[in-house]
C-alpha cells in the first residue's frame, strides 16, 4: 500500500516534470509520458480491492483484537479451486496478517490479534487479496468488524502480549494447506515462575504422521504442535522462551519480535518450527485460555466442532479419504467412527476397548488379534479402529471406528480388557475414567 502511494507521488513529480520541459524535447517527453502511465496503472491494479476502512483510538498501550465475521460466497474448503477467500489486513498503512475464510459461504467469525499498539490514532484497512485466494474466488461480504484492547491493567494481557505470530511454510502457498485454525495457551504456577505455553491446531501436515495413523491413535487428522512457551519470574521478567524445533526438538528462542511478540516460521513439513526464515504470509490467530490438566487436546476441537468439518473437508480435497484402502494415507470416512476419550493411571497393563450394539451379540473391539495396539492397521473391520494404547502411565487417547449408522441409543455397553504386560511391581493401580466424547 505504502509502495502504492510512493508510486503515485512519483508518477505525479515526473508528469510535472515532463510538461515543464516539453518545449524542449516533446517526442522523448510523449514517450516518457506514455511509459509511466501504464507503470502507474498496473501499480494500481496491484493493490488488494478494500473491503474495510476503519480508524480507531488507543487510549493506553493494548493489544488489540480484531473480530471478522465475514463470509466468501462460492467457496469451499472441501473443492479444489474454490477452496477459499483471502482477506489481507493492514494496520496504519502496514501489513498486519492474511486472513482464510476457510468457512466458505458460512458466515464466520474470525478472532485475530492485530497486535501490540501505542496511545494514538490508528487506521484499520481490510482488502480482498485475490492473489492469494483460490481461482475461483471472487468476492468477499463483510458482516461486521468489531475491535477491542486489552491494557496492562487486566489479567490477559500477560499471555497476548507474549503470544507468538506464525508465518507460513513457503511450501503451503497456493496448496490452501496446513494452515493455522485456532490457538490456545495454558498457564502454570510453580513457586515464583509462571509457564505459558502456546499451541496451535494446523489444519492437517503434509509431512511426519501418515493420516491413518494420526486417525488411530488419535482421532483426528488435524496437526496439533505446542509452538512456544514461556517463563516469567514474579516480577514479570521473562526468564526463558523456548519453541518447538525441527524433529520436535526444543529449542530457545532468539529470533525477532514484532511489537512484542515473537516471530516463529514454520519450516517442517510436519509443521515444526525455526526462529528464522521467510515467508509471504503471516497468521496472528488470537489465543484462548484453555485447561488441559483433565483432558485431552482433542477437548479443544470438540469445543470447537468446526474444526473436524475443515478437517475432513481437506481430507476429501486431498484424495484420503476412501471406503476401499486403508492404510498409508487412506482412511475412512471420519463421521464413521465412534469417537471415545479414557484417562487412566496403569502400570504395567495396557488397555483396550470393545462396543456392543443392542440386539447383537458380537463384540467389536479396538485391539486387532492381539496385536500391539500401536503398531499401524492396514485392514479395519466392522466397528474395529486401531489405536488405543495405554501403558505404564497417565495416558489419554481416543479410538473406534462405528458404523455408518451408529447412534447413541444403539449401544448396550462398553467392555473394558486389561492386558498384562511388562510387570515389574506386584501390585498395580487400575483407574480408568471413560466417556463418550464425540459422536456423529
Amino acid at each position: 500500500m505504502d509502495e502504492a502511494r510512493g508510486t503515485a507521488r512519483l508518477t505525479a513529480s515526473l508528469v510535472k516534470c515532463m510538461f515543464l520541459k516539453s518545449a524542449e524535447h516533446k517526442s522523448q517527453c510523449l514517450t516518457l509520458l506514455t511509459a509511466v502511465l501504464v507503470v502507474g496503472f498496473f501499480c494500481g491494479s496491484a493493490a488488494g480491492q478494500s473491503l474495510l476502512e476503519k480508524n480507531f483510538s488507543v487510549k493506553t498501550e493494548a493489544e488489540v483484537m480484531l473480530d471478522l465475521r465475514a463470509s466468501a460466497p462460492g467457496t469451499s474448503w472441501g473443492d479444489a479451486g474454490s477452496e477459499s477467500a483471502v482477506a489481507t489486513v493492514l494496520v496504519d498503512g502496514q501489513y498486519n496478517q492474511d486472513i482464510f475464510l476457510f468457512a466458505g459461504e458460512r458466515s464466520f467469525a474470525y478472532r485475530v490479534l492485530l497486535g501490540r499498539f501505542q496511545p494514538g490514532e490508528h487506521a484499520l484497512r481490510v482488502e480482498f487479496n485475490r492473489k492469494r485466494s483460490a481461482s475461483k474466488a471472487t468476492a468477499i461480504a463483510i458482516q461486521d468488524a468489531g475491535l477491542s484492547f486489552v491494557d496492562r491493567g487486566k489479567s490477559e494481557y500477560q499471555a497476548l502480549s507474549m503470544a507468538p505470530v506464525i508465518y507460513a511454510r513457503p511450501n503451503t502457498l497456493g496448496r490452501f494447506s496446513d494452515i493455522p485454525l485456532l490457538m490456545w495457551y495454558e498457564t502454570e504456577r510453580k513457586g515464583p515462575l509462571t509457564t505459558i505455553r502456546y499451541s496451535v491446531i494446523f489444519t492437517n501436515e503434509d509431512g511426519g504422521t501418515q493420516t491413518s495413523a494420526l486417525m488411530a491413535r488419535w482421532g483426528r487428522t488435524t496437526d496439533i504442535e505446542w509452538v512456544f512457551e514461556v517463563q516469567i519470574d514474579a516480577q514479570g521478567k521473562v526468564k526463558d522462551e523456548t519453541f518447538q524445533g525441527v524433529e520436535h526438538k526444543t529449542q530457545h528462542f532468539g529470533g525477532k519480535r514484532e511489537n512484542g511478540h515473537p516471530a516463529l516460521y514454520v519450516v517442517s513439513d510436519n509443521n515444526n518450527l525455526s526462529d528464522r526464515g521467510d515467508s509471504e504470509i503471516r497468521f496472528a490467530p488470537r489465543p484462548i485460555p484453555f485447561d488441559l490438566s483433565r483432558s485431552s487436546r482433542e477437548e479443544i476441537m470438540d469445543r470447537h466442532p468446526w474444526i473436524y468439518q475443515l478437517m475432513a473437508a481437506e481430507l476429501q480435497r486431498e484424495g484420503k479419504i476412501s471406503e476401499s484402502s486403508r492404510g498409508g494415507n487412506q482412511m475412512a470416512d471420519p463421521r464413521h467412527y465412534l469417537y471415545l476419550d479414557a484417562t487412566s493411571r496403569l502400570s504395567g497393563t495396557a488397555i483396550s476397548f470393545a462396543v456392543k450394539l443392542k440386539g447383537n451379540p458380537i463384540w467389536y473391539e479396538s485391539r486387532y488379534n492381539s496385536a500391539p495396539l500401536v503398531q499401524v492397521l492396514h485392514r479395519l473391520v466392522h466397528l474395529v479402529r486401531k489405536g488405543f494404547h495405554v501403558s505404564q502411565s497417565i495416558a489419554r487417547g481416543r479410538n473406534g471406528r462405528a458404523h455408518p449408522h451408529f447412534q447413541r441409543p444403539a449401544l448396550d455397553v462398553i467392555g473394558i480388557h486389561r492386558q498384562q504386560v511388562e510387570c515389574t511391581h506386584q501390585s498395580h493401580r487400575h483407574d480408568i475414567d471413560l466417556r463418550f466424547d464425540r459422536q456423529e
